[in-house]
């Protein structure tokens, strides 16, 4: 069963009782896709950088070059919030990167409603979540952010029938340390990674691939729960509704 009606500027109808496994999978795409664009509309500062080429561009820059990008100023913020705001603005200028190379297509619907809620049952996942519009722009990018790190995982799995060898692959290139000058040998090799090999499809394991990579680096391209409880530490981190089989 999926059940998602979603929110704010763009929205998102989808109902569907039974859906095979490649029509919940295009479902959750569209959906995971689109929640990678509004969380950035619910930052506590405006930004929104350009940048010039892809992952591969990312790849060969040093850091110095990369933080000349980060053009924020954080002087109206209380110094404890600091650290998770430049950290937000570093996820910002990846994810810049990142779409660059991951187009984002999403279905539009007309309708027009103003809470975000997402049920998904596949088997013995549940996935809930739910946010009113009206909410704190925090409470609103914790949820999405939460969302987001869930659906990656899920797409990727829902992808392949070899989650686990293909886990086991993944993790032979994985960053050993966080650092942003581990990003480009992880990349790199992925660039040579046979993504054909695990799916007939390999698209959504591709980008998920390249998600993880910049997650274990420190350079996650999109706003993590880890991020928002930095700003807010209100938010605590506990282990999510929404299982993910080992099978």
């Amino acid at each position: 069963m999926i059940w998602l009606n979603s929110h704010f500027s763009r929205q998102f109808e989808f109902k569907n009782e039974n859906p095979d496994s490649g029509e919940l999978l295009k479902q959750l795409n569209n959906f995971k896709h689109l929640i990678g664009v509004e969380m950035f509309s619910f930052l506590p500062f405006q930004f929104n950088p350009t940048v010039n080429g892809g992952l591969k561009e990312l790849s060969s820059m040093d850091f110095s070059e990369f933080k000349r990008l980060v053009d924020v100023d954080f002087s109206s913020f209380d110094e404890m919030q600091k650290p998770g705001l430049e950290k937000m603005a570093f996820s910002t200028v990846v994810n810049r990167f990142f779409i660059k190379d991951f187009k984002q297509d999403f279905i539009v619907s007309n309708s027009k409603t103003k809470d975000f809620i997402f049920f998904v049952r596949e088997g013995d996942w549940v996935l809930v979540k739910k946010v009113k519009a009206d909410s704190p722009r925090e409470d609103i990018l914790f949820t999405l952010s939460g969302s987001m790190e869930t659906l990656q995982a899920k797409t990727a799995q829902l992808s392949t029938g070899k989650w686990i060898e293909f886990q086991i692959e993944l993790q032979r290139i994985e960053p050993k340390r966080a650092g942003f000058s581990n990003i480009s040998k992880a990349l790199n090799q992925l660039g040579k990674f046979e993504f054909s090999r695990f799916s007939e499809e390999p698209s959504t394991l591709k980008e998920y691939a390249f998600y993880y990579v910049l997650n274990k680096a420190g350079f996650p391209p999109f706003i993590t729960r880890e991020e928002v409880s930095m700003v807010y530490p209100q938010f605590k981190i506990v282990k999510p509704r929404g299982r993910i089989s080992k099978k």
